[in-house]
Parts: structure tokens; C-alpha cells; sequence
């Protein structure tokens, strides 16, 4: 594994870079895995030995605010846009002259590679997120009312696994995994 650093602009802090760990072979087919909270690039150790060893060449980056990657002070400077285009796409992709890769993600990792491949579609191969499913964001909607919903069907369908009816708590988890679609709640 090689431990490298790409451009990604400057701030108040000075030069901006992204810390990633690669391995495989330049060249190959790109997968590029994104951690989540509160983790690093580590995180993804056992993974990126297996699937370079599978032939693709590997990244695993430390996201901006963990790990060596720059620490931006201004909270604004974490908005989901400045995370997928200055530090993805135009300063890991542009900076290593990769056109296209697949994503990976878990938790907040999660939701970073569905915006990119929502925003860049055409520099996404494929995606997978664990424990993170698509939902683009809705202005005209609260998120705070869809983690409201959530606890309260969890809430439920536990009453119901409680009480012996698996049949209608796993319907209830389906149901719930209908709604999130990005409406969460209708009006």
C-alpha cells in the first residue's frame, strides 16, 4: 500500500490536500472506498489488499476533517457539494487523471458516493453503501421528521417482534424501506 496526498485548493488554513492509501495496479479499473464516522482509511485495510489482489486499482481516501486529510475550521467547508467536487472529483479523479471509478461508502461514506454518482454520473462506474440507503435531499421537507419516523416504526416493529407477530414487524421494516425514497413523509 502507498500512502499518498493530491491538490485540492486552497483555504484561510492554506493549501488543501486529500490523504489516500492506494494499492493494485495504476491503470486497472478504479474502486475507490469512502469511510465513515469516526473512521479513516483504515477502516478499509482488509479490503483493499483483497480486491487489488482481484485486479483494480484501489484508493482509500482519509475524507476532508479526519486522518491526514486537511481540517477545515468554517463549517461550510464540510457542505456535501465542497466534500464531492473539491476533494472527489476535482481533486482526486482530475488530479490522478481517473475518468471513471466505482464507489464505495459506509456511513457517512455512504452518502457521499450516492451524491456522486447523483451529481456525476458520468464518472461513476458503480456504487455500493453500506448501511446507507439513497435519498436525495428534499428542501421542501424536514429531515428531522424522517428520523422521527424511523424511531417510531422501530419502536413499533419491536412491540410487534416482542409480542410474537414477525410477519407484520417485518412488514412494517419493508414498508418503512419503501419511504425512503428521498419524500420520506408526504404532506
Amino acid at each position: 500500500m502507498r500512502s499518498r496526498f493530491v491538490p485540492v485548493g486552497r483555504g484561510p488554513e492554506g493549501e488543501r490536500k486529500l490523504h489516500f492509501v492506494e494499492a493494485g495496479d495504476v491503470g486497472r479499473p478504479v474502486v475507490v472506498f469512502c469511510h465513515g464516522w469516526p473512521e479513516s482509511w483504515y477502516s478499509w485495510r482488509k479490503q483493499i489488499r483483497a480486491v487489488a489482489a482481484a485486479g483494480f486499482h484501489v484508493i482509500a481516501i482519509d475524507q476532508r476533517g479526519y486522518g491526514h486529510s486537511h481540517k477545515p475550521h468554517a463549517v461550510e467547508e464540510y457542505a456535501m457539494q465542497k466534500i464531492v467536487e473539491e476533494d472527489l472529483v476535482g481533486g482526486l479523479l482530475d488530479s490522478l487523471g481517473i475518468q471513471k471509478a466505482v464507489f464505495v461508502g459506509h456511513d457517512w461514506g455512504g452518502v457521499v458516493v450516492w451524491c456522486i454518482a447523483h451529481h456525476f454520473p458520468q464518472r461513476v462506474l458503480g456504487v455500493a453503501s453500506f448501511n446507507t440507503p439513497f435519498a436525495p435531499a428534499n428542501p421542501s421537507k424536514n429531515p428531522w421528521d424522517g428520523f422521527v419516523l424511523m424511531k417510531e416504526m422501530d419502536q413499533e416493529a419491536k412491540r410487534l417482534r416482542d409480542a410474537g407477530d414477525i410477519e407484520t414487524a417485518l412488514s412494517l421494516f419493508v414498508s418503512f424501506s419503501l419511504l425512503v425514497d428521498g419524500s420520506m413523509i408526504d404532506d
